[in-house]
């Protein structure tokens, strides 16, 4: 029953993956892996303060160091052979619905628009464009390797502005890791998959293959879809309409018009 499976979820996270190899992994897995009745939401936050505490750095920078961990437990689950996309997703959601609240922000990741893809998400994504195992995928706004979890880690790309971030996706195994801006740098190689969550804003018209585009995210999207196979599949998020109804004829028309005469 639901509450048999609720208490078989730590066992469940825990074969995912080697086991940690120092005292700091192993609180950090079990900041990420212990649900409410054993750790509240607040003793998870405290436990965050005493890690940053004793290894002098800041709460935001610990925070990214269990979120790393947390991306290396998605692609543990991603990859398992052994289940089905109905239970791994299953995972996932019980795993997100652990994890602490990463709420500390920095001016840096402010201006980066420096936010995660809900793990959930990123493989129910990457699920409805095919993605496996074997699966080269790029990402042009990385961050921690959220959305290339589940692919082909070797064979694929993350291009990340945060050098801190950079250095998560290499420890993460990802073969090709650069740190370029994303609204114009182009891999060189084609990948089976696209997927990016990009930070959004306004920016200077410009003309993009005879398109004026004035969204960032818009952009960064358009430019990572170039380093997509002919025959390859992306998975974009962007923000969407607030009202139900056609599109004006602004920015997100222009770029959906693109979109609708480029790609199927």
């Amino acid at each position: 029953n639901h509450l048999d499976v609720m208490k078989s979820s730590v066992k469940d996270f825990s074969d995912t993956g080697p086991e940690p190899t120092d005292d700091r992994r192993t609180r950090i897995r079990a900041i990420l892996m212990k649900d409410s009745s054993e750790m509240s939401g607040q003793q998870k936050a405290a436990a965050i303060k005493k890690l940053a505490e004793e290894s002098g750095k800041s709460v935001k920078d610990t925070q990214e160091e269990v979120e790393a961990e947390l991306v290396k437990l998605v692609h543990s689950i991603s990859i398992d052979p052994t289940t089905g996309p109905n239970l791994k997703f299953d995972r996932l959601k019980r795993l997100y619905e652990r994890q602490p609240v990463f709420s500390a922000r920095t001016s840096t990741s402010i201006r980066n628009q420096a936010y995660s893809t809900p793990s959930p998400l990123a493989f129910a994504l990457g699920h409805a464009i095919g993605v496996t195992p074997q699966t080269s995928i790029y990402d042009s706004t990385a961050g921690n390797g959220m959305l290339l979890a589940g692919g082909n880690l070797k064979e694929s790309q993350g291009n990340e502005l945060n050098l801190d971030r950079v250095d998560y996706l290499k420890k993460l195994g990802v073969g090709t890791v650069t740190n370029e801006d994303g609204t114009t740098y182009d891999p060189g190689k084609k990948f089976d998959a696209v997927k990016v969550n990009p930070p959004f804003g306004s920016i200077p018209n410009v003309n993009y293959d005879g398109y004026g585009i004035k969204k960032l995210e818009h952009l960064i999207t358009l430019k990572a879809l170039e380093s997509m196979k002919p025959d390859g599949t992306a998975a974009i998020i962007l923000g969407a309409n607030r009202e139900v109804g056609d599109t004006v004829k602004g920015a997100q028309w222009v770029f959906e018009n693109y979109l609708y005469g480029h790609y199927n």
